[in-house]
């Protein structure tokens, strides 16, 4: 009786640890279906518009008879971003400085921008390159590529966004929402001879 009792007490130990074991890799498994969920969470597609709301400054405009024939600087708009991720929208201050390579009104412009979005959520610090095609007016002509890095709130998330202009002061947004910062950038690459 004492070998059956024995017996039963070893069975039992063995299922019981074979529960626990089992019961440890499920649990590890969900944590890690769970952490992927939340990554997966976090990385965004984001679509929408951008519009002016108004111009906060005119630029300090320096003219030239070369080329760039004239640079601006200080140029601050107010725009809103409408998005279909509420992280990244609200309406953002932003710093303009250009170069222009054609007079007047027409294109032929590149854009240095920099500036902030702001939401209950927390914020943004955004930084953007762009240019207006020569021969077509730039205020409908301006295309931006911005980076956006999380403060407060969304820190530790950044976005990347394509700003393709649809008319006067108007753009449609493509882009990603992502956690962690953007990768390192590679070093220059030789041209391998031939």
């Amino acid at each position: 009786m004492a070998r059956i009792w024995k017996g039963r007490i070893m069975h039992a130990s063995r299922l019981s640890l074979a529960g626990i074991v089992t019961l440890a890799l499920l649990g590890s498994m969900s944590g890690a279906a769970i952490a992927q969920e939340d990554a997966e969470a976090e990385y965004a597609a984001i679509t929408g518009t951008m519009s002016v709301v108004r111009s906060v400054t005119d630029p300090q405009i320096v003219t030239s008879p070369t080329i760039p024939q004239e640079s601006g600087t200080g140029w601050v708009y107010e725009v809103l971003l409408q998005t279909s991720d509420p992280r990244l929208a609200g309406n953002a201050v932003a710093d303009h400085n250009y170069l222009a390579f054609v007079p007047g009104a027409t294109g032929g412009r590149v854009w240095s921008v920099a500036g902030r979005l702001a939401n209950d959520g927390g914020s943004w610090l955004l930084e953007g390159q762009g240019f207006a095609q020569p021969d077509k007016a730039f205020a409908s002509n301006n295309h931006y590529v911005f980076r956006y890095v999380g403060q407060g709130g969304y820190e530790g998330l950044t976005a990347m966004t394509l700003a393709l202009p649809t008319g006067m002061g108007q753009w449609d947004i493509e882009g990603v929402l992502f956690p962690g910062p953007m990768p390192d950038l590679p070093p220059p690459v030789e041209p391998q001879a031939q």
